[in-house]
């Protein structure tokens, strides 16, 4: 630890140092963004209420792992910075401090690992990026992975074991998706309930893909507001055995084998 006085630095306890010299510090390559709004509440209640003493925590290159919003607040105070030394502290350890005390999102996990070089995740970001506003980011998520299952696998996310699979076909099933969305537009329910539906129409071994897309936007008019998964399946599967020769299609068979698929 350089303690230098020439910087501006001075020793306040046994562990924490202080100082004004904000040119010290540096940020760590896929560490979050900084939320202006965020800073900005922060400052409104430092203001309001005055600053508790809460050090911010950097490695050994002054890079900081923990406290960038305190650190830009205080900055933009002109007060003090106080900080402790974890001398060889990484990202990894920025990332498991964040689980424990669950600060980030699953997308600041995302960029982390893609800012830090994991191929998985850099293809995730461009997907995200791509699709972004026209399919719902959960869903994206399953699509670029190639995954059957519901529901955001956050722990695969945060532990970096998230794997783009089928990449070359990516496209195809984001295709399916937005054509969907495209026919039901957007007064029938929640757009994540829709989207986990039809990923499961996609990912079904008996739905004629072209047919369900065919049908539904022949009978659109049929279909109401969805306020659960069972109701928008059923309403779907009314419309796909409608004419259809043969027999009927039953959907939520289908949809509790496609739930148990990994």
């Amino acid at each position: 630890m350089n303690n230098n006085k020439n910087n501006g630095e001075k020793k306040v306890s046994r562990n924490v140092y202080c100082t004004k010299n904000y040119n010290l510090f540096k940020p760590l390559l896929g560490n979050r963004v900084v939320f202006e709004n965020r800073k900005q509440v922060l400052i409104s209640s430092i203001k309001q209420n005055g600053w508790i003493t809460n050090p911010i925590l950097v490695n050994k290159n002054m890079e900081i792992i923990n406290g960038q919003h305190r650190f830009e607040a205080l900055k933009e105070l002109n007060m003090p910075i106080e900080y402790i030394v974890f001398e060889d502290a990484t990202i990894q350890d920025c990332i498991a401090l964040n689980i424990k005390q669950q600060n980030w999102k699953l997308s600041d996990y995302i960029r982390c690992y893609a800012e830090t070089g994991n191929d998985d995740y850099i293809f995730l970001m461009e997907q995200l990026k791509k699709y972004h506003g026209k399919i719902p980011d959960s869903v994206i998520i399953h699509l670029a992975g190639n995954m059957r299952h519901d529901g955001v696998p956050s722990n695969i996310i945060k532990a970096g074991k998230y794997h783009a699979v089928d990449r070359e076909s990516v496209d195809k099933r984001m295709a399916f998706i937005i054509d969907m969305f495209s026919i039901i537009g957007k007064k029938r329910g929640r757009t994540r309930l829709w989207g986990n539906v039809f990923k499961f129409v996609y990912y079904s071994d008996v739905i004629e893909n072209t047919r369900m897309k065919e049908v539904l936007n022949k009978y659109i008019a049929e279909v109401t507001p969805a306020v659960t998964t069972d109701q928008a399946i059923l309403v779907l599967e009314k419309i796909y055995n409608r004419n259809r020769k043969g027999d009927k299609i039953y959907f939520m068979p289908e949809y509790e084998k496609y739930c148990k698929a990994v």
